[in-house]
């Protein structure tokens, strides 16, 4: 049987018989033409009633020849020899038949790297073109972006097999562009004022840092200026593109307590001076009056006076100092002089005779004066304004005097 090739020649097939019932090895052939392939170097014997038979090809035979040719030489087994000769006679126009053939899709490959574009690589099929926007694009490579249709054209020869495509959709989207390297950053801490002034309250100052966010409550607050009272915790972001540096905070505590209440202003004052009154009369003590004034307190030796008079022997200064809530104004101590009372003279009487004889020299003491006593009212007992007379013989008043210096 003749037919035309695919490759555009012509094709035969043979079948070789066997009749008689030994194999027969083939020892020859001979073509007139062309390339035999598929004969055997036996052939077995046959069964029955039936030849054995095998087929052979002669391919490659050129379009225009008349005739095909196969000559076969054989011995059985039984050392009987033989040939035989076939011929066919030929087209004188050959078609080939149509091959199926399946295009194959075209490799896409999506990029994973920044800046780096996917590719198509379009593979190179038998029998059918790649198009792409109507250019052959058959083994070529493309980059990227990309996004279309590869069309497939099926060439002369050729039919598409079953179910195969003949277009293929093609997208390979732009290269995301890289970041930049992340820049190490050091949150920096928000700078707190406590306030050292009455009814202000201190502040926190929240630094605006290049790559961080300060969040109080979620909210940024970078670069505000909050008044307390406060209590809480900054928090810190990082933005994108940065990293935080080794040791770098991420929290940043804040307490500003209320400020205090601002006490009252101080109220002005004049002390009143201590009222003294000396004796006219003997043997009765001078005194000295402690007024009682609103927001003052008088004191001697760093000992409060209440109010009311003191009788004297005294050499003494008294100061005054105001209560809290109130300040001075005017003068704030008096130097208080009392002298001691007179001693009253006696009636006259019988003289007495004169004692004869030298004095003994030494004189009969006088008996020292008390404190000045306290005649005020109130449970303050005698203050230590001291004024220390000495009588002797001849003799007279002798003060032992004490200054204080002034209370502040």
């Amino acid at each position: 049987m003749a037919e035309c090739a695919v490759d555009g020649t012509i094709k035969v097939t043979w079948t070789i018989e066997n009749d008689y019932p030994l194999v027969v090895e083939v020892t020859g052939q001979t073509t007139g033409g062309g390339e035999l392939a598929g004969l055997p170097s036996q052939i077995p014997a046959t069964s029955g009633n039936g030849n054995t038979s095998i087929a052979a090809t002669q391919t490659a035979i050129p379009v225009g020849s008349a005739s095909a040719s196969l000559q076969v030489s054989a011995t059985w087994a039984d050392g009987h020899k033989a040939s035989a000769t076939g011929r066919v006679s030929l087209p004188g126009e050959c078609t080939p038949p149509e091959k199926p053939v399946t295009p194959v899709a075209p490799e896409i490959s999506q990029s994973e790297e920044c800046e780096v574009n996917g590719t198509v690589k379009v593979p190179n099929t038998e029998g059918v073109r790649y198009l792409w926007k109507g250019e052959d694009v058959s083994g070529k490579t493309f980059t990227g972006p990309l996004d279309g249709v590869i069309e497939v054209e099926v060439k002369d020869g050729f039919v598409l097999a079953d179910s195969a495509k003949t277009e293929f959709p093609v997208t390979v989207p732009a290269a995301e562009v890289c970041a930049p390297p992340e820049k190490p950053v050091t949150p920096v801490a928000p700078e707190i004022s406590q306030s050292e002034e009455c009814e202000v309250n201190g502040t926190v100052k929240v630094p605006s840092t290049e790559g961080v966010r300060y969040l109080w409550k979620g909210e940024d607050v970078s670069g505000k200026t909050f008044t307390g009272p406060l209590d809480g915790v900054i928090e810190v972001e990082v933005k994108d593109g940065f990293v935080l540096a080794d040791s770098a905070k991420t929290e940043f505590p804040v307490t500003v307590p209320a400020a205090e209440v601002c006490a009252p202003p101080e109220k002005p004052v004049t002390p009143v001076a201590p009222e003294i009154s000396q004796s006219e009369e003997c043997e009765v003590d001078g005194t000295v009056t402690i007024p009682e004034i609103e927001g003052v307190s008088y004191f001697l030796d760093d000992e409060r006076l209440e109010p009311g008079t003191y009788e004297g022997p005294a050499d003494v200064t008294i100061t005054a100092a105001a209560l809290g809530g109130y300040t001075l104004t005017g003068t704030s101590s008096w130097d208080v002089v009392l002298t001691e009372a007179k001693e009253c003279e006696d009636e006259p009487t019988t003289p007495t005779a004169t004692p004869t004889g030298t004095p003994s020299g030494t004189p009969t003491p006088r008996p020292s004066y008390p404190p000045l006593a306290y005649t005020g009212a109130g449970d303050t007992g005698p203050l230590s304004l001291l004024a220390v007379g000495l009588l002797g013989l001849g003799g007279g008043l002798v003060l032992l005097k004490r200054r204080k210096g002034s209370r502040a």
